[in-house]
């Protein structure tokens, strides 16, 4: 059996390296991206895709099923596809395989999602073959799979794909659901037993299924789509992605279409836009290009929103030199709504700001009402939705208790709320991380996304793939790994040309980390002075405190100073009377620093953990003691209450531990227990 695993690996290997040998033969798209599916296309450079592709203005003329067209119009109100959509659906249509990079927000999951139902809901066996003259039917077992790196984005595709087939009335027929990690395995077995058309999963729980469920039919399966495929990887699926297409190579129909997506595609590949057939120059093994080998079968190559020219190896012209630096460095397409601005703050008042701009731009409009003055990043009123990128989810769970359910007291002067709602008074919070229970994470965001206004406060398990709506700000409060986590977490907002601001936060030490960043194509940082936005909250809350028409006198800089650091104590006596509180912000201290310590190479001398001031790091989570206490598992008075405890075991169990030769030791104390008229006494 492991001959033959490892012959069909082999063959695998082979199969794929031969096709994608002629790469330059392909289908290659590079144009810039335009969001907004009601931007005119009439400037609209030329490009090497069929004029058929390159013309659509509308989904009546990308032959799409009728069905489909009315819902996309009448239950979806899409007129017009967008670039993405234009230049991936008629090869998917044509069942070629397409391997797809376009930014985040551009609308990736209904270019699969469509050509895929239309392909399910159309009859004949033009298209599934003999054995398929009439409708697809659950008996059939799964046609199309699609796998993403997390859960949320599972279920998010899957409430998609249930919309079109709503609008199409084929949810009778054509059943659209998922096997995430989180869930009971017995409730998936039961529902892949009825048949489930168009299974949305993550890989393991895909891989578990493969193997141990046999009412599992995947002997009609024509689609393969992996989306977020560079994070896939990322997250060390390699393996079981290989598994999966080989038991898939064993199971499945004997042609199978293929589709790779994700917004940083071609980057992962490790050749930055060259020839995919070409080795990664060194790089790590596990690549998408490395995936593309195993999977794709002459692919369709498309970029939306590439820089000119990067896809010079992908058109068949690849002459420059493997040793050109331009080539080393990835460039990345930001939608043109997406406002880029970073606020350099020192580390002990990072939490001061945050309750700042989170008031300021994030409370209800009743409560806090549109500001002036302005901090350059746009809007300055209420009622906007946040979401707040964190390094760790300690430090997740920390902020969320604190400005969620603290009350500051009379010392925090203007800042201070008597209001039972916590610090940042009128902002709706919520949370997720990767360790939150299944259900709580769906709960958060169902929550999150029918709020009006709030904060989400996450860990890097939303920055993929979720489409939050009305998400116009985030935050992304501790510094992403590489410029790849910067685009994805930036991409949560802006899309399909909404408008939106990505604010990083970056200490004094990090400020060369903004202009790395800006390096990579993402667009120009617009630098917002902290003063600017401390000056604007405190007016907004004189304005809702006074009625003596004074509200709108300029504050002055020592003002905002004096204010600032009241805040700033505030939040310190916050920590410190709150015993939980407090607990919970030694805990994120320690994560954040383990997760700053572990920055890839790339970036390390940019964001290493040695230039962090850990005095000011602790000061940002509330605390007064010193890092080296912190480190060790708590304060003085800790260890006083520790060393009574030991104490207190040695005598009741006349065994006391030593250090000798720096290994512990131990012996008795000397202390005998007897009983005297049924109660114990100690003698020596």
């Amino acid at each position: 059996m492991k001959k033959d695993s490892s012959s069909l690996s082999q063959r695998l290997n082979r199969n794929a390296s031969k096709a994608l040998a002629n790469a330059r033969a392909h289908v290659a798209v590079d144009v810039p991206h335009s969001p907004s599916p009601n931007d005119d296309d009439d400037d609209a450079p030329t490009t090497s895709t069929p004029t058929t592709s390159n013309h659509v203005r509308s989904f009546e003329h990308m032959n799409l099923h009728a069905a489909l067209q009315t819902c996309l119009k009448e239950k979806l109100h899409f007129s017009k596809p967008t670039q993405v959509q234009t230049l991936s659906i008629p090869p998917l249509i044509k069942g070629k395989d397409v391997l797809v990079q376009a930014p985040t927000g551009s609308g990736k999951t209904l270019a699969f999602l469509l050509p895929l139902v239309h392909r399910i809901i159309s009859r004949g066996a033009r298209l599934f073959g003999k054995q398929h003259e009439g409708p697809i039917e659950r008996a059939h077992g799964t046609v199309v799979l699609v796998v993403s790196p997390t859960r949320e984005l599972s279920l998010q595709i899957e409430s998609v794909c249930n919309t079109l087939l709503y609008g199409c009335r084929m949810n009778a027929q054509i059943v659209c659901g998922h096997v995430i990690g989180g869930e009971k395995v017995k409730s998936e077995k039961s529902r892949l037993r009825k048949g489930i058309t168009v299974l949305c999963c993550t890989p393991g729980r895909l891989l578990e299924h493969l193997k141990n469920t046999a009412s599992f039919r995947v002997d009609h399966l024509k689609a393969l789509v992996l989306d977020e495929a560079d994070r896939l990887l990322e997250l060390g699926f390699m393996a079981t992605l290989r598994e999966i297409l080989e038991i898939l190579e064993r199971k499945a129909a004997p042609r199978r279409q293929t589709a790779l997506f994700s917004a940083t595609l071609l980057h992962a590949c490790g050749v930055d836009g060259g020839d995919l057939a070409a080795p990664a120059r060194g790089k790590q093994k596990h690549t998408v290009a490395h995936l593309a080998e195993l999977s794709l079968n002459d692919p369709a190559i498309v970029r939306v929103g590439a820089q000119a020219g990067a896809s010079a190896g992908l058109s068949g012209d690849n002459n420059d030199t493997t040793n050109n630096a331009e080539d080393e460095v990835p460039h990345y397409s930001m939608p043109s709504t997406l406002v880029h601005a970073s606020i350099e703050v020192p580390c002990k008042e990072r939490l001061s700001l945050l309750v700042a701009l989170l008031r300021q731009r994030c409370s209800r409009s009743d409560d806090v009402k549109a500001s002036h003055g302005g901090d350059g990043s746009g809007d300055d009123g209420g009622n906007h939705k946040a979401i707040v990128f964190m390094s760790a989810k300690d430090s997740v769970m920390f902020h969320h208790t604190l400005l969620g359910t603290a009350e500051l007291g009379r010392s925090a002067g203007r800042f201070a709320s008597c209001l039972p709602l916590g610090v940042v008074r009128g902002v709706p919070l919520y949370y997720i991380h990767g360790d939150l229970p299944q259900d709580e994470r769906a709960k958060q965001l169902l929550r999150f996304s029918k709020a009006p206004c709030g904060a989400l406060l996450c860990t890097d398990v939303a920055s993929r793939g979720l489409d939050l709506p009305a998400v116009n700000l985030i935050v992304q409060f501790d510094c992403p790994g590489d410029a790849a986590d910067y685009v994805h977490r930036a991409g949560r907002c802006a899309r399909t040309g909404a408008a939106g601001t990505s604010v990083l936060f970056l200490r004094p030490c990090e400020s060369e980390f903004g202009t790395w960043i800006e390096q990579r194509g993402v667009g120009k940082f617009r630098h917002l002075d902290r003063h600017d936005i401390y000056r604007s909250c405190l007016q907004a809350e004189q304005r809702k405190r006074t009625e003596d028409g004074n509200h709108n006198k300029k504050l002055g800089s020592n003002h905002v100073r004096e204010e600032v650091f009241a805040l700033q104590r505030a939040l310190q006596a916050c920590v410190a009377r709150n015993v939980e509180l407090h607990d919970q912000a030694m805990s994120g201290f320690r994560s954040f620093v383990r997760a700053y310590a572990a920055h890839p190479a790339a970036v390390k001398y940019m964001l290493h953990v040695q230039r962090l001031h850990l005095g000011h790091v602790a000061q940002s989570f509330g605390l007064k003691e010193a890092p080296t206490l912190i480190g060790k598992g708590g304060s003085k008075k800790e260890a006083k209450r520790k060393a009574v405890e030991r104490k207190s075991k040695e005598y009741e169990t006349g065994v006391k531990r030593v250090k000798r030769g720096g290994r512990e030791q131990e012996y008795e104390t000397g202390v005998k227990r007897v009983k005297r008229g049924g109660r114990e006494h100690a003698r020596e």
